[in-house]
């Protein structure tokens, strides 16, 4: 009688160009302009660690395309913008990378001064890793500046984004990235972060439904996990370096430093090991903010400003690829929107998206994907006003305010179970509103910076600028009514207080707009 042998599980193929900086020697002036970029975060990435297959198998097997998230036992794991950003450090807002129509071997000479593309006759021909490694290599040594110093940061970003953020399985990138290249100072103005997310997801939905290769950045969703699951960092690092997490700027940095030693020494698990790991996994396993142990200044100047990006209900965009970013699917967090019926018809739009729109064509008259899909870029640019409210934070007492517009002025509304003795329209003259006392302490925050920016015209950006430049006078409150419920009635400059037995919260509103006709926007402080 034969004896059954049972049949070792393959691993999923992922690409990743782990040690494609290695005898890179990247010039130093390159590496000045490239700073606060992003990119000069990837710079530090000089070697990455082996990627654990076995894990990484046995967690792709778990996305749900509807959700964009992991599904893990009974919980919901999202992945998204904030995580990027703290994770890689490259910018997660700014303008999207949009799909366009153009001649890779015009922009080659464009942007290069030669064509260095595969295949110049041909329209979608890509440009090798390995021919921009030499077109560096080759100018490592000489004294650049000028238009010979931007083709090679040029050269260098396009390697790094074939490398780190949009990586193939050909090991090719496309030039039409040169698109965004082209102003070198501008080179950090956009999205990056947002592009490399679009893109793991998409390959993520694709292996789901295909069964296909994972081309993407899956350093960083390895990072992610180790994160989020200290079970599953136990097994992974090796025991000199289960010393707690890293702190270090950006955290791909120290995790690459604890897993390039661990990869190597470690007792291989096996994929049917952390499957079952994931299966049995409860809430209580998973640390839902992992980022907590981090200093407070860990996040500085122009990626403090991007953070609340991390609850945008937005689309994120990669040249063709348009995916639904919806925080509000995790398990392990509260999370408010007011807009149902903006998130309905998103949600809907991506649906059809994702199950086939090219259907959806440019037919007749040639339109670019943005016209196509312009659905998708409103949402984009439209990303700072359409911020989740994290209710978890209700009744804490913390400064509202952020550096770069603020959640609270760019996305509260009131709940639609908001008892309507809670809320009453603005007056003629100011904003009243009488307290309930159940109305949450978030939801209050949410009608008043609602109703203020309603009322006055403003818009967080322009607020913000006001903010730095002057200082805004407060207001006054109403004295109590018969039921002991303070009426707090706005102008166009005010002070918030709420007073029921609590700590005074203060949120200064922004100041009125005036606009004429071919001018923008300024302040009343601005008028006089």
């Amino acid at each position: 009688m034969g004896r059954t042998i049972k049949q070792k599980e393959l691993a999923c193929r992922f690409v990743a160009n782990g040690k494609s900086l290695e005898g890179l020697i990247i010039n130093d002036r390159a590496k000045q302009k490239l700073k606060g970029t992003g990119f000069d975060s990837l710079l530090l990435l000089s070697s990455q660690f082996n990627i654990p297959t076995n894990l990484l198998t046995a967690v792709v097997d778990a996305y749900n395309i509807e959700r964009r998230c992991f599904r893990l036992g009974d919980t919901n794991i999202f992945f998204g913008l904030g995580d990027v950003l703290r994770i890689m450090a490259i910018p997660i807002d700014g303008r999207p990378i949009i799909e366009t129509d153009e001649d890779p071997s015009e922009l080659c000479k464009e942007y290069f001064g030669e064509d260095i593309s595969i295949n110049p006759d041909d329209r979608k021909g890509g440009i090798t890793l390995k021919s921009l490694r030499k077109y560096c290599n080759d100018r490592k040594d000489h004294a650049l500046e000028g238009q010979d110093l931007d083709c090679y940061i040029r050269a260098l970003v396009l390697y790094l984004i074939g490398s780190f953020i949009i990586p193939t399985g050909s090991h090719i990138v496309a030039p039409v990235y040169l698109l965004f290249l082209k102003n070198i100072e501008e080179i950090g103005s956009y999205a990056w972060g947002a592009a490399l997310l679009a893109n793991l997801h998409r390959h993520l939905e694709n292996h789901i439904k295909y069964r296909g290769f994972i081309y993407a950045n899956v350093h960083f969703l390895t990072v992610f996990l180790l994160e989020h699951i200290p079970k599953v960092a136990y097994y992974i690092l090796h025991p000199e370096e289960r010393n707690g997490p890293p702190i270090e700027f950006p955290l791909m940095v120290g995790w690459n430093k604890k897993l390039k030693k661990s990869m190597k020494k470690q007792d291989r698990k096996s994929i049917e090991f952390f499957r079952n790991c994931f299966n049995e996994l409860q809430e209580d396993d998973i640390e839902w903010k992992p980022y907590d142990r981090l200093p407070k200044d860990f996040l500085f100047g122009s990626y403090a400003i991007q953070l609340p990006l991390e609850l945008a209900f937005t689309s994120l965009l990669c040249l063709e690829r348009a995916i639904l970013h919806d925080p509000g699917v995790s398990s392990g967090r509260q999370l408010f929107f007011s807009d149902k019926l903006f998130k309905l018809q998103l949600c809907d739009a991506h649906t059809k998206h994702d199950v086939g729109t090219k259907s959806k064509s440019r037919q007749g008259k040639k339109q670019t994907w943005a016209v196509v899909h312009g659905e998708f870029v409103n949402a984009w640019n439209d990303r700072w006003q359409n911020l989740y409210i994290d209710t978890n934070d209700a009744g804490e007492e913390k400064e509202i305010e952020t550096a770069e517009p603020a959640a609270q002025w760019a996305s509260a509304c009131p709940a639609d179970d908001m008892p309507e003795e809670a809320f009453t329209e603005p007056a003629a003259q100011g904003i009243s509103f009488s307290l309930a006392d159940d109305m949450p302490e978030k939801v209050f925050l949410g009608v008043v910076a609602r109703e203020v920016r309603r009322s006055v015209g403003v818009t967080p950006r322009e607020n913000l600028a006001a903010r730095r430049q002057h200082s805004v006078p407060m207001g006054q409150t109403n004295e109590e009514n018969a039921d002991g419920q303070q009426i707090v009635e706005l102008g166009a400059f005010s002070e918030v207080r709420r007073v029921r037995g609590r700590n005074h919260r203060q949120l200064p509103t922004p100041p009125q707009r005036m606009r004429t006709q071919g001018q923008p926007p300024t302040s009343q402080h601005n008028q006089k």
